[in-house]
């Protein structure tokens, strides 16, 4: 899989195409979706890999892990505080308020494997809050979470273009990715542009702390269809990983224990508002939404307090741990084919996982830290 990914970048580096969306007779208004009508066919294939993917032999001892983002660094529980300096046209949901939640976030590796922190992939960042009161989109009752990742994309544009993907994803050994990449025809412009996409959101980070992370396909912000993006707080100290360090198959935990053992970290949430539904689109997840056309604002942000989330207890919980966009308050509705899709795919997936470890999903109680 490294040599793919030193190919992807040697021999792709330029960006994906930022072409306005073609796939649909007309374009959607501002914050609109519009379903196509392969996307029901499309998500019941989907569903059928997920239960073959959960049907592939346990591994020989621990519990079943994700399918993706199999590998954590760590959870660790923290605080986010609505910014007094937010905008009021952005004040919605969990915004509307100058307060703060109590929050969990779960940081992991994109693969469905556990390899070494060093190869290339893409790496994600769960952020669940706690105390979130009035009517959900899904099971749980007292939260809201938002999912990023390390790239502003999606290498898959719909439905119908990440089922390719969860056919190697579900396969036996759940390599993903790697076999994915293989299966790509280079004479095909819609592979090339994931590959492209693929390539460009495959790093290596210095520490998990200190990475950039995007929500990279839209939801609710009110009235508005928007994205999020997470960036270490301006000013606050940082602690990367060493060269040496890096040889370690899991430094990214080592280097996240190392800073916090002695002190907080800080994440920055910025949210950008889709203002040109044809540049902009919601249905096109390959699609950039370009900051000179709407520039990222700092809406909150997330102190984690020095701890020590290396504990067997904590490991448990993090295990237990479900985190699913739909887990949300209607003014943070998820927006757009492949989110549209998540919420069956999270919640079918989940519910294998915790029957295979005899496990019951229960969401996080406030003040309890697992240590």
């Amino acid at each position: 899989m490294k040599k793919i990914y030193h190919l992807c970048f040697l021999t792709l580096v330029s960006a994906c195409s930022q072409a306005p969306d073609r796939r649909f007779a007309s374009v959607p208004p501002l914050g609109q979706e519009l379903i196509p009508p392969e996307e029901e066919r499309a998500t019941k294939e989907i569903l059928e890999l997920v239960a073959r993917g959960y049907s592939q032999p346990r591994p020989p001892k621990g519990p079943t892990g994700r399918i993706i983002h199999h590998k954590e660094h760590g959870c660790v529980h923290g605080e986010l505080e609505v910014l007094e300096s937010a905008p009021q046209n952005l004040r919605h949901g969990v915004f509307s308020e100058t307060r703060k939640f109590p929050t969990w976030l779960r940081l992991s590796n994109g693969s469905g494997e556990r390899r070494h922190d060093s190869v290339p992939d893409g790496r994600g960042l769960a952020i669940k809050l706690l105390t979130v009161e009035g009517p959900k989109l899904a099971e749980e009752v007292h939260t809201q979470d938002f999912l990023l990742q390390s790239a502003p994309n999606f290498f898959a544009r719909d439905v119908v273009d990440y089922v390719k993907f969860m056919k190697q994803a579900t396969a036996p050994g759940l390599k993903g990715v790697a076999e994915f990449v293989r299966d790509l025809n280079l004479a095909n412009a819609a592979d090339r542009e994931s590959l492209k996409i693929l390539a460009a959101s495959a790093d290596v980070p210095k520490s998990p702390l200190t990475a950039t992370y995007f929500s990279a396909l839209p939801q609710r912000l009110g009235p508005h269809a928007a994205k999020f993006k997470a960036i270490p707080c301006p000013g606050w100290a940082k602690l990367d990983a060493s060269l040496g360090a890096r040889a370690k198959k899991d430094f990214l935990k080592d280097v996240m224990g190392t800073y916090l053992r002695s002190r907080d970290a800080c994440i920055e949430l910025q949210v950008q508002v889709q203002t040109d539904p044809e540049l902009m689109p919601v249905e096109n997840a390959r699609v950039v939404w370009s900051p000179d056309l709407s520039p990222f604002v700092p809406l909150a942000r997330i102190v984690i307090p020095k701890q020590n989330f290396r504990t067997e207890k904590r490991k448990e919980f993090c295990e237990h741990l479900t985190f699913n966009p739909w887990h949300s308050i209607e003014a943070h509705r998820p927006l757009g084919g492949l989110n549209r899709v998540r919420k069956v795919v999270y919640e079918r997936s989940q519910g294998h996982r915790h029957k295979l470890n005899n496990q019951r999903s229960a969401e996080p109680v406030p003040g309890e830290t697992h240590e």
